[in-house]
């Protein structure tokens, strides 16, 4: 999947704390938060990401532009194998 170059900027941020937390290991619940937040973002931004595609097929099928259609359900194909 494409993502923005500032969605990728927010996760990057949070694997380098997360990577900064695992470092010292001093405090192991500070990492384990970490890993907790950083995973649960990169959902988020996945999720948000995949409902665009799906909004774009989605009116691209209403509009008939079915090689446009098909274009990105087989990117979208390939992401998920």
């Amino acid at each position: 999947m494409k993502r923005k170059k500032n969605e990728e900027e927010e996760c990057a941020t949070y694997i380098r704390e997360k990577n900064k937390a695992k470092e010292t290991r001093t405090n192991y619940g500070e990492y384990q938060e970490w890993r907790r937040e950083t995973k649960r973002i990169y959902k988020i931004k996945k999720r948000e990401n995949m409902k665009k595609q799906l909004e774009e097929i989605n009116q691209l099928n209403q509009q008939n532009e079915r090689r446009k259609f098909y274009k990105p359900v087989d990117s979208m194909k390939r992401d998920l194998e």
